[in-house]
């Protein structure tokens, strides 16, 4: 949670939980743009995500880090 921790995810195409951190340029220009998170919705099944978590780092890993430059 703390500012090096968020920059840190931002790295890797994370959006940082906290809105008030001041991400540098070249970090935050890796982001998608927040008006594309406006049809992000909590989660409201907590079994349906435990089980989708168990292949987050999977898809993580195929889908995103492959990407970076």
């Amino acid at each position: 949670m703390s500012d090096e921790g968020q920059i840190n995810l931002a790295k890797g195409y994370a959006r940082p939980i906290r809105e008030d951190v001041k991400l540098p340029d070249e970090v935050a220009k890796k982001l998608i743009p927040s008006e594309q998170y406006k049809n992000a919705k909590p989660i409201k099944d907590y079994a349906a995500w435990g089980e989708t978590s168990k292949e987050l780092p999977k898809l993580w890993q195929e889908q995103v880090l492959v990407k970076m430059n």
